[in-house]
């Protein structure tokens, strides 16, 4: 028997609290958790970096821009610097209990840590994957942890109240509530508050602006966050990192000093919490409660004022006023769609009626479905239908009914029910239209993950043929979505939508991409080797997993490994969090030719000696993994559903 894993150690913070959610599928700080509680290998990682800083020196994060929902706008993320992750674990380690004391005190909070998560979990062949009670809109998300509740996976430091996602809130009895005592609402949003927080402004917010100034030379738990936070992002001073968890608690700390000088100038202001208004603040949107438009505008009043001695404003262009009910087109037209999946189910999924002699009749449909196309025209008109009804973005709506449906079919696949050709390709129509409709990165792991449950479930199917006519349905339709991404292609985005799509199809079907499309797709001119200069750290090693070492790809090959021994020319180059991420990574990487990684070794570290360069190269390569997983042989079902226990940035 497997024992269970202890997660009892300083260096989970590595797991969940530094990097951004969205990521390509396969990259993650797993190995790099396991490689620093091995003391060989610590020291081996901070030595590369000594050539050029030290462990706590500011380093530079690799910002990368991803879709928002509905494509109007990107979003810019950063990875931080993996030496500078280091510095967090630290952080936590040091000042955990006080962080938490910090966020404990904004009645209007309705997300802050409240208290160390457990962090031991039981072995993975000994867990329950699949969870009919899970909740429809994000798998598994829920951060909060009930008493003596053991972690199937691990998901955060700490534990979190009230709500991990905004719309549960807006699904609670709290909002109902809300509802039933305040005939008017008001919501607010911080500008660009990530962006825009200035890093001192935490010591304002644990002491006060003047003992702050006072204090500015000591070593406390503020000065010392300051200068982490600026560490991350390249000594900035103006705005902080988005993406990882650290940057939300940053900002939280700060938001419920904001919080707390509010609810004092509105008491000053003959206002009482509970009876004349109530607020509900998810990080950066606040949600206003009051009987009356005056009271709402004075307490929007209050806002700009408190919120401007920290240098912050509102965004006036989002303020927004609503009578009862409250109600919002978005969730009308998910209840709908709720129902819309359930109708999807009764009709097509029900079981066949069991005599009780045991032929396994029960776990085949009662329905046959003559036609996949009519199965998803049928399901794609209502659909629109909805998005229209309700006058919603697409956006607003696909990565939801995705969910539902990567949900429903998990459940048939655990019932072990036997499904149909139709139903398998039906499922996957449907599954591509909707992402096509709204291509952004959550969508593109739900896609990927119903993709993956199709694949499997193919094994069960009726028709011996079905997995055959299943992966060619894939690859038609994907090489359909694929044409509307490129058409669409936004170069200021990393595209990191189509890179996991990539990722997922060459792993489930063994998709090859063609030459021409690795052209169009990520900007190579591989005729004339141009194009390489503007590849990403993402870009680099997803084609690397894709190509592998095939003479096909040769050329391809030849020009990434030119531009790795231009881009890591010297130690400095490290500072940066994507050359160093792509160093380590380009040590383990099965299909990086060693005369190159050793010329890597010799230029990144400063080495003129070939022997010794040799060493370190085989030291690097030894723990087979840093960030990038090579390995092929690791299920890509465990890297789709480790995704669903993380929430993204929203």
């Amino acid at each position: 028997m497997k024992q269970p894993n202890d997660l009892n150690n300083k260096y989970r913070v590595l797991l969940t609290e530094v990097l951004p959610y969205e990521l390509p599928l396969v990259l993650n700080n797993e190995a790099f958790y396991e490689n620093m509680q091995d003391d060989v290998l610590h020291n081996l990682f901070i030595s590369v970096f000594s050539k050029c800083m030290k462990k706590k020196d500011w380093t530079i994060p690799f910002d990368y821009n991803v879709r928002r929902v509905g494509g109007e706008k990107s979003r810019k993320l950063s990875l931080i610097h993996p030496l500078t992750q280091l510095g967090c674990v630290d952080h936590y380690e040091k000042y955990d209990e006080y962080m938490l004391n910090l966020c404990s005190h904004s009645p209007f909070s309705i997300r802050f840590i409240s208290k160390k998560a457990k962090c031991v979990f039981p072995p993975e062949d000994e867990g329950d994957a699949d969870n009919d009670t899970a909740q429809d809109e994000e798998i598994g998300q829920v951060i909060e942890l009930n008493n003596n509740e053991i972690e199937k996976r691990y998901r955060s430091y700490f534990s979190y109240e009230k709500y991990d996602l905004a719309y549960k809130f807006f699904e609670s009895g709290d909002n109902l509530r809300l509802e039933q005592k305040f005939s008017h609402m008001m919501t607010l949003d911080i500008t660009g508050c990530f962006y825009h927080i200035y890093t001192h402004t935490i010591a304002w917010a644990v002491k006060g602006k003047e003992v702050a100034k006072d204090c500015i030379y000591a070593d406390t738990f503020e000065k010392n966050f300051d200068q982490l936070m600026q560490h991350t992002n390249y000594n900035e001073t103006n705005g902080i990192v988005v993406g990882p968890e650290i940057s939300r608690i940053f900002a939280e700390i700060i938001l419920q000093a904001v919080d707390l000088a509010i609810l004092r100038q509105l008491k000053n202001m003959g206002y009482t919490l509970g009876r004349d208004y109530e607020i509900r603040r998810y990080v950066d949107d606040s949600y206003v409660y009051a009987n009356s438009r005056k009271v709402l505008d004075d307490i929007c009043a209050a806002y700009k004022e408190q919120l401007a001695y920290y240098k912050l404003d509102i965004n006036e262009k989002k303020r927004e006023y609503f009578e009862r009910p409250f109600t919002s087109g978005v969730s009308d037209a998910k209840w709908q769609v709720n129902k819309m999946v359930a109708e999807f189910k009764e009709k097509h999924l029900k079981r066949k009626n069991c005599d009780g002699n045991g032929d396994g009749d029960e776990k085949h449909y009662a329905l046959t479905i003559r036609s996949d196309y009519s199965l998803f025209t049928s399901f794609v008109k209502h659909f629109r239908s909805i998005t229209h009804q309700f006058q919603q973005h697409y956006g607003n709506l696909n990565k939801y009914t995705l969910t539902l449906l990567l949900n429903q079919i998990r459940r048939e696949m655990k019932k072990e029910m036997i499904p149909s050709q139709n139903l398998l390709t039906g499922y996957t129509d449907i599954a591509f239209f909707l992402f096509s409709l709204d291509m952004h990165t959550t969508a593109s792991y739900r896609l990927c993950s119903i993709l993956d449950c199709l694949v499997r479930w193919s094994d069960q199917a009726v028709e011996a043929e079905a997995k055959q006519e299943l992966m060619a349905r894939i690859r038609r339709e994907a090489k359909r979505v694929i044409d509307i991404y490129q058409a669409d292609l936004a170069k200021e985005n990393i595209n990191l939508e189509v890179l996991n799509l990539l990722l997922t199809l060459h792993r489930l079907i063994g998709f090859m991409i063609p030459v021409s499309q690795i052209n169009s797709l990520f900007g190579l001119s591989i005729s004339n080797g141009k194009g390489y200069d503007r590849l990403n750290y993402f870009q680099l090693c997803t084609l690397l997993y894709l190509i592998e070492n095939a003479p096909e790809y040769s050329v391809v090959l030849n020009g990434i490994e030119s531009e790795l021994i231009l881009r890591l020319s010297e130690p400095k180059r490290l500072r940066k969090a994507d050359n160093a991420c792509l160093f380590f990574d380009v040590m383990t990487c099965p299909y990086i030719a060693k005369a190159t990684c050793l010329k890597l070794v010799e230029q990144c570290l400063d080495i003129n000696d070939r022997d010794q360069a040799s060493k370190k190269r085989a030291a690097l390569t030894k723990p087979k993994r840093w960030f990038f997983d090579w390995d092929k042989t690791h299920k890509l079902t465990d890297f789709l559903e480790k995704k669903e226990y993380h929430s993204p940035y929203e």
